[in-house]
């Protein structure tokens, strides 16, 4: 009887010493693989900063090009009214 119960024994470790041989094969796949999804989130947060800061910079160009064009059509308006009086 101690025999059957040491072989089931020994099958239950062989059994429990196979699965962590594996939980710690997929935990090493899923640490490499957190790795490179961190490298791409670093890469995509850096290519966000460089999108926003090219969209404020074409908002900031587009704010000066609005104000040149009001001054422009504001001397064009002035020199309007000198033509008339003349």
């Amino acid at each position: 009887m101690s025999e059957n119960l040491l072989d089931r024994l020994e099958g239950y470790v062989d059994e429990v010493s196979s699965r962590v041989q594996n939980l710690e094969g997929e935990n090493a796949e899923l640490k490499s693989r957190i790795d490179e999804l961190q490298g791409e989130l670093e890469e995509l947060r850096r290519e966000s900063l460089a999108k926003g800061q090219d969209i404020e910079n074409l908002r900031n160009e587009r704010l000066e090009l609005r104000s040149r064009v009001k001054r422009i059509r504001e001397n064009i308006t002035t020199l309007e009214g000198k033509e008339l009086t003349l």
